[in-house]
């Protein structure tokens, strides 16, 4: 018992991650945020949050009051976010302070796998752990960050610390060569028939139901419900349009986010804002990476969201922007051909 009471005296006082106190200086992690939100969460002042995977890593909070909206909104998404685990972020936040607004993104994301790297540090969002966290104070991990802070041994930190929240969380940007990607999107859809893909994509909008979808329900809709008061802005993120078609038409995942819509566009607290339909962002190649977009993209989902050019208002209108998309994803996987690749 002495080891381990030691352990926990060590990470108490030093409190890397701020579940305690503030930290002097300040420090932020990006590559241990799962630790990190509660802290924030607790002891930072702001009046709505941003939640969801690193699509949304770059949305800012000057960006957020620059618009006009909400003045203080925090980014809590994480890297690699699982539904699961931004719901987690969503009710601490709910049960802590007063929030006005919740900037939710959808979909994208790992719905049936609960924890992306195979566990969560949930007794840190527990009303029930609050005043003793044990998955934090006695916890190897953390020791190892709270030895590096005390000893002053920044090499045996692996949590990729930063100096301020205005730098948390943002996601490296590294454009792809556009002959690359062309030879990428061959290489992906040489045995398809890409014009049957894309028909059968087309003509295949409807909600679908799958295990991931009541898995969304039961998820989300009891937060949302439960908080009346509280306004939530679902967001399903600007995927480039290659990436979209794909999605759409092989992995067939737009019924399941359909079926996400359907659940919540009844809801009198909720809004959803589908950034798909942000074409001078998502047809524009030169603007992603792998999977991320750039800073200016980020600023153009804000100013969607701001003047509500991508919100929902009508189901069948929606339907036909996402006809309209996967067809010109279709023929952007048709030019990639004209590319000689190796």
């Amino acid at each position: 018992m002495l080891p381990i009471a030691l352990v926990a005296s060590v990470n108490f006082v030093v409190d890397p991650f701020q579940f305690f106190r503030v930290s002097s200086p300040p420090r932020f992690s990006n590559l241990m945020q799962r630790y990190q939100h509660p802290g924030v969460i607790w002891h930072y002042p702001f009046s709505s949050i941003l939640v969801g995977n690193s699509l949304i890593g770059n949305l800012r909070t000057e960006m957020f009051r620059e618009e006009g909206l909400e003045p203080a909104v925090q980014n809590l998404s994480f890297w690699g976010s699982t539904l699961r685990e931004a719901a987690y972020v969503v009710d601490l936040a709910l049960r802590t302070k007063p929030i006005d607004t919740v900037y939710w993104a959808i979909g994208r994301q790992w719905i049936l796998v609960d924890y992306r790297y195979g566990e969560f540090p949930a007794c840190m969002y527990s009303r029930l752990w609050s005043d003793f966290p044990y998955c934090y104070l006695i916890n190897a991990d953390i020791l190892s960050e709270s030895l590096a802070i005390f000893l002053d041994l920044k090499k045996l930190s692996k949590a990729g610390w930063v100096g301020s929240l205005e730098d948390w969380k943002a996601v490296p940007f590294f454009p792809r060569d556009q002959g690359t990607l062309a030879c990428e999107m061959q290489r992906f859809e040489r045995d398809d028939d890409v014009e049957a893909l894309t028909r059968i994509a087309r003509e295949s909008l409807n909600p679908v139901e799958t295990p991931d979808t009541v898995r969304f329900r039961e998820i989300v809709l009891p937060i949302v419900r439960a908080n009346r008061q509280v306004r939530f802005k679902f967001i399903l993120s600007p995927l480039h349009l290659w990436q979209f078609w794909f999605d759409a038409a092989k992995r067939r995942v737009l019924g399941v986010e359909l079926a996400m819509i359907d659940a919540l566009i009844s809801e009198p607290n909720v809004e959803i804002h589908d950034m798909t339909g942000l074409a001078s962002l998502t047809h524009d190649s030169t603007r992603y990476d792998v999977m991320h977009y750039d800073l200016a993209g980020a600023r153009e989902v804000v100013e969607a969201l701001a003047s509500g050019s991508m919100k929902i208002t009508s189901l069948e209108r929606h339907k036909e922007m996402l006809r309209n998309e996967i067809e010109a994803g279709g023929e952007m996987v048709r030019q990639s051909f004209k590319t000689k690749c190796p």
